[in-house]
């Protein structure tokens, strides 16, 4: 009874440093059901309302490629942002078909990467978080893809409910080499995308679509993911002329840090392609 009370309430580490906290809908998944995908695992659950799966494991601590290892200082080994090492795990599957990968909406702590199975029937939701102790977390879950709605929602709800009481180090988004660079800058990429034209004109175009629900979910998970890569395309280039040669993600906080972001900013609502790039990003 313990136990499943245990389950039932969620988990939290043993260092005490993080949780997860799910609501009673959640239910311990049956032991007697198919083998656990991966090993480690935490904590199983299923959602017998959504159709959903959900695993919780350890993440072993990740190793950048080889190239990106040998341009980052060991203590920036340690600040790698929880989105770019779900990228580094897609790498292993090109051939999946990623709908989102970039930071979660309550922010840049949770990495989040979704896409679906090889035979588009199956929606994936994979989240990422590190501790400030530099344990790293995985949560995997997945459902069928006809209720991407309701996964949507139920899934934004398990993000809501992951605790991290050790703050990890801010992550690092981009990077000059040079022997010598003036101070680091600041910048949010949710900050920048959240006060773009680029935003404002993805929001309209899902307003205009007359799709069915599942398909209207997808439609702004892969909207988002597109404002992301395109964010993260325009800082690349305006680093080439910003005095930093490091930027961090933080909110702005110095007139160098407003500057970067109006710029990044100015660079993604300046795409010309822009418009029918996320006009494509509809088409199911």
């Amino acid at each position: 009874m313990f136990l499943l009370f245990a389950l039932l309430s969620g988990w939290t580490s043993e260092k005490g440093d993080s949780g997860l906290s799910l609501t009673a809908d959640w239910r311990p998944q049956d032991s007697h059901q198919s083998a656990k995908p991966m090993a480690d695992v935490l904590l199983a659950m299923e959602h017998p309302a959504v159709g959903a799966t959900l695993f919780l494991r350890a993440l072993p601590t990740p190793a950048p490629a080889v190239v990106e290892r040998a341009l980052l200082k060991p203590e920036e080994l340690q600040a790698l942002a929880p989105d770019r090492v779900a990228r580094s795990i897609q790498r292993e599957s090109p051939e999946t078909r990623t709908h989102f990968l970039g930071p979660s909406e309550l922010g840049p702590h949770l990495g989040r990467w979704v896409y679906e199975s090889p035979d588009g029937e199956g929606l994936f939701w994979q989240i990422i978080w590190q501790t400030g102790g530099g344990d790293w977390y995985q949560i995997y879950a997945f459902a069928p893809k006809a209720q991407a709605a309701p996964m949507s929602t139920l899934m934004r709800e398990v993000e809501s409910g992951i605790s991290v009481t050790t703050s990890p180090t801010p992550s690092l988004l981009a990077k000059k080499v040079k022997n010598s660079c003036p101070a680091d800058a600041s910048f949010s990429r949710g900050e920048s995308i959240a006060g773009s034209k680029a935003f404002a004109q993805a929001k309209t175009l899902l307003a205009e679509q007359s799709l069915p629900p599942e398909q209207t979910a997808i439609a702004e998970l892969r909207l988002m993911g597109m404002l992301y890569r395109s964010t993260e395309a325009c800082l690349r280039l305006t680093m080439e002329h910003y005095p930093a040669c490091a930027v961090y993600e933080a909110p702005a906080l110095t007139p160098q840090d407003h500057l970067l972001l109006n710029a990044v900013r100015d660079c993604v609502d300046q795409d010309s392609t822009l418009s029918d790039s996320l006009q494509k990003v509809l088409i199911p």
